[in-house]
């Protein structure tokens, strides 16, 4: 069994990332978060464990801590992580700025700019052609 000690640093670590969310709507602490570093590192230590629970290999992640991530909204894939969400924040972006460009301040939108292109080509004059 793992220590309490080792508990206690998860709690501490979830504690933290409830704060996280509370500020920041989400659980999706950007890999390099320069407010909290380390809750960076202990987010994506995470999905590692998620990952290894799953293959029935050793780690930390049980099924209740899996259970307290996934209610408190946590997302396991990232890749695949909101992409409604984000196509509803490109179309705002797009139609209040009339770029894609996104402010440099701007965690959230900055961490997804990879994707955005994808979302841009299915958006013309603000209406989703996606479908079509």
């Amino acid at each position: 069994r793992w220590s309490t000690t080792l508990i206690d640093a998860w709690q501490i670590k979830f504690d933290a990332l409830m704060k996280y969310k509370e500020e920041n709507g989400d659980c999706l602490v950007p890999q390099n978060y320069p407010e909290n570093p380390p809750l960076s590192f202990w987010v994506k230590r995470q999905r590692a464990h998620y990952r290894l629970l799953y293959q029935g290999k050793p780690t930390p992640m049980t099924v209740v801590r899996m259970k307290h991530l996934e209610e408190a909204g946590f997302v396991w894939k990232t890749r695949t992580r909101r992409p409604n969400q984000e196509k509803k924040n490109l179309v705002a972006l797009v139609s209040t700025t009339d770029t894609c460009k996104t402010p440099d301040n701007d965690i959230h939108m900055n961490s997804s700019n990879n994707n955005n292109s994808n979302y841009e080509s299915e958006y013309i004059d603000g209406e989703d052609i996606s479908d079509q």
